[in-house]
């Protein structure tokens, strides 16, 4: 089994976004996708349920961020490699994929600001509070594990049902 868990978000709009963050965003989210896909293969080939799981993210394939245009399109673009990937590693018995996380109580959360701000996010999830990387860890176990071996190409939420809403009068019911 592997495990792609990298994610790098540098915050800044697309007219000032440099060339080194662009690349930073695109190598760390995806790139590395590919090629740790291309170094573990042989050896998933030989296992007897191998698996390629990768953390992905709800901003980019559902939902977007002014000032994370670049991370979205990484995670966007990573959501499309597990889709191929699945695909091309079908033949050996090798099931690709991955899970979307919403907002997670991590250090990087906690320096998206401050009380108020995470209040605000609080307040826009239907069950009313961040997820915990646990919630992400079990989603990721359930993946790997001999059950989810007819599940490929395929991406969990785990956002507290934040996507669920129509409009923000759906979480005053």
């Amino acid at each position: 089994m592997l495990v792609h868990n990298a994610g790098v978000f540098p915050f800044v709009g697309i007219e000032e976004l440099g060339d080194a963050d662009l690349e930073l965003t695109l190598s760390v989210n995806l790139k590395t996708a590919f090629w740790l896909a291309q170094a573990a293969i042989p050896w998933l080939r030989k296992s007897e349920h191998g698996r390629l799981l990768f953390t992905s993210s709800v901003t980019g394939p559902r939902v977007a961020m002014p000032g994370l245009t670049h991370y979205a399109a990484s995670k966007a673009g990573l959501n499309g490699f597990i889709r191929s990937a699945a695909l091309e590693f079908a033949k050996y018995g090798v099931t690709v994929n991955g899970v979307e996380p919403g907002l997670i109580h991590t250090p990087a959360m906690a320096n998206l600001g401050d009380e108020a701000n995470s209040e605000r996010m609080r307040a826009n999830i239907p069950l009313k509070r961040l997820g915990e990387p646990r919630e992400i860890a079990a989603a990721m176990m359930y993946l790997a594990s001999r059950d989810a071996g007819f599940v490929t190409g395929q991406t969990i939420v785990v956002d507290g049902g934040a996507l669920l809403p129509e409009n923000p009068e759906a979480l005053l019911w």
